[in-house]
């Protein structure tokens, strides 16, 4: 069974195949003791190295995209983006403005409104 170790009676995970991938890879390693002691078959230990492999390789494309990203910016595409970031800010303090205006329920009232602190009535505690 490829995913138990049946005389040990521990369950092979994730962690447990990649630490018999990794003991199996000095050269002077014991390879059949560590097959034995895990109850495993040269066909399981290809299995995992494959996988281990396939893996890493899947990983190390992911990490290398994200290099590609780090490219030169041309300086069209810097005035572009910068523009364009302007805007978005300008657009988020006018949303600022507007939501704290919203919540004091100022939205029609003036701005003077503000600046003068809620009432508070003595009978309502």
């Amino acid at each position: 069974m490829p995913g138990k170790a049946s005389q040990t009676g521990r369950r092979l995970t994730a962690s447990r195949k990649f630490q018999i991938f990794m003991e199996t890879r000095p050269k002077d390693a014991p390879v059949g003791e560590i097959l034995r002691r895990w109850s495993l078959s040269p066909e399981q230990l290809r299995e995992i190295e494959q996988v281990a492999e396939t893996g890493a390789i899947q990983a190390l494309k992911v990490r290398s995209g994200r290099r590609a990203l780090s490219r030169e910016v041309t300086p069209e595409t810097f005035e572009l983006l910068r523009q364009d970031l302007v805007e978005k800010e300008k657009a988020l303090v006018e949303l600022s403005v507007e939501l704290a205006l919203t919540k004091k329920g100022l939205r029609s009232g003036s701005v003077t409104e503000l600046a003068a602190p809620p009432s508070r009535s003595r009978t309502a505690r």
